[in-house]
């Protein structure tokens, strides 16, 4: 057993007289200490070795008996009264990050590891001690302060929100895309949580990790995926197929005719005869069911129907009043399916039809040929009447400069209009008026009808 010097509250140790044999794994010891009166004391006895600080002063230690601070400490072991010649020098601790042997060393609150004074796991240096690393969304001034999946961003400690989430008591990798989910909080990135899945929105698509928004019209493209909405990607641009046209911020498949629209109600329309990039207005009749495309309507004779070849070709007037919807267009809507066409004629109060289940207008290099068969209605078939010479089925379109009737005289240029005659006409719709007064002419029923309209469906 180790003996010992043991007396307490001494000037000198050497003035110890007092010998103690000390307990197993006991050594000798000396204190060095102050009190409050600034006297310099000395304590020498017994202590068990894993608590000797060798020289190294607790900065907050303080005697609980009589309210003493200890300056520093020495042990020896081996020699009998080893104390009664210990030196005791105070030695500051260690900061942090400065090297160690031992938690002796270090500064309070901090710990030797790895020969490295530094503070435990999930805590923090803040100058002067060791605190507790800061959760989920508490303020920071750097990373360090923060529990170790937790980084500062803009002074709060925070998930990386790119691959990160915080499950209430760590950041855990987000979930990838097509991983299943509970919430968008849990997807990692740009992915949102849709139907238990992460996934990028429907305005989205998937680059590599990533959702990124769909190009618009007219944007560069590699791919119709990256397009948004209905648009394609042609020619690497987002665009509408042929057949549908740019409305807004989406591409809807091309009317042909009245018979492709969806409204419902008489009214002004636009079509693509043909499917082609040509917009055209025109003025729509709903009847049950049936939805016809007007190409010629008058009512008043507001507009002037004695016209040139090209402007027949191209058509003229208002679709909102009196118009001809042109012979090129006419020709496109007719021969794209089996069309029927059907005539309205009024004079004062009386009204009569002529409907025909067969209608086509040939192509100009056929000069625009007209074919009318299977006649119903209450006005008479003067489109086919039993003298060929007013015959207008099978006839060319005749205008006051392109001369293809059948009379030594342009018919056109006679009677100041334009038809498809023979020689010259049993039926007349574009003659002009005498004054308020209507002279279109239908053989069978009169030669003075004041309003018409001319309109052809495409049959089922």
């Amino acid at each position: 057993m180790q003996k010992c010097l043991s007396c307490s509250e001494i000037e000198d140790p050497k003035m110890c007289k007092n010998e103690t044999t000390c307990a197993k794994d006991e050594i000798c010891y000396l204190h060095k200490y102050t009190t409050h009166t600034k006297q310099q004391l000395f304590d020498v006895g017994c202590k068990h070795s894993s608590l000797c600080t060798q020289g190294y002063s607790n900065i907050l230690g303080r005697r609980s008996s009589d309210g003493v601070h200890q300056e520093c400490e020495s042990c020896c072991s081996g020699a009998v009264f080893c104390n009664h010649d210990l030196q005791c020098n105070h030695v500051p601790r260690q900061n942090v990050s400065e090297r160690c042997t031992s938690d002796h060393q270090c500064k309070q609150s901090l710990s030797c590891e790895q020969n490295i004074c530094k503070c435990v796991v999930n805590k923090f240096w803040n100058g002067s001690l060791c605190e507790p690393k800061k959760t989920f969304h508490s303020t920071c001034s750097s990373s360090d302060e923060c529990l170790d999946t937790l980084y500062c961003n803009h002074g709060y400690c925070k998930c990386d929100a790119s691959v990160d989430y915080w499950n209430g008591s760590s950041c855990l990798t987000g979930k990838l895309y097509n991983e299943s989910c509970s919430n968008s909080v849990k997807c990692q990135g740009t992915f949102r949580c849709i139907n238990n899945k992460c996934s990028c929105l429907s305005s989205e698509y998937l680059e590599g990790s990533q959702c990124l928004t769909r190009k618009l019209f007219n944007e560069s493209c590699s791919n119709s995926v990256k397009c948004q909405g209905t648009f394609r990607c042609i020619n690497n641009k987002c665009s509408c197929l042929s057949s549908e046209y740019l409305e807004g911020s989406q591409c809807l498949t091309k009317k042909l005719e009245c018979e492709d629209v969806e409204g419902s109600h008489d009214g002004v329309y636009t079509i693509y005869p043909g499917g082609g990039d040509m917009a055209v207005t025109v003025y729509c009749i709903m009847r049950q069911a049936k939805k016809w495309t007007v190409i010629q309507r008058r009512v008043n004779g507001s507009v002037d129907f004695y016209r040139t070849w090209h402007e027949y070709k191209k058509g003229f007037g208002s679709v909102y009043g009196e118009y001809w919807l042109g012979n090129d267009n006419i020709n496109i809507i007719s021969t794209n399916g089996f069309h029927e066409l059907s005539i309205y004629m009024e004079q004062s109060n009386l009204h009569r039809m002529a409907n025909y289940s067969n209608f086509i207008v040939d192509n100009e290099r056929n000069k625009y040929r007209l074919t009318v068969t299977g006649y119903s209605g209450d006005a008479g078939d003067s489109m086919n009447p039993v003298d060929d010479r007013e015959k207008s089925n099978g006839q060319p379109f005749t205008t006051k400069d392109r001369d293809n009737d059948d009379n030594s005289n342009n018919c056109a240029v006679s009677h100041r209009s334009a038809w498809w005659y023979a020689n010259c006409f049993g039926s007349e719709l574009n003659r002009p008026y005498s004054g308020s007064a209507g002279t279109m002419y239908w053989v069978t029923w009169r030669s003075d009808i004041s309003k018409s309209i001319v309109m052809i469906r495409r049959k089922s």
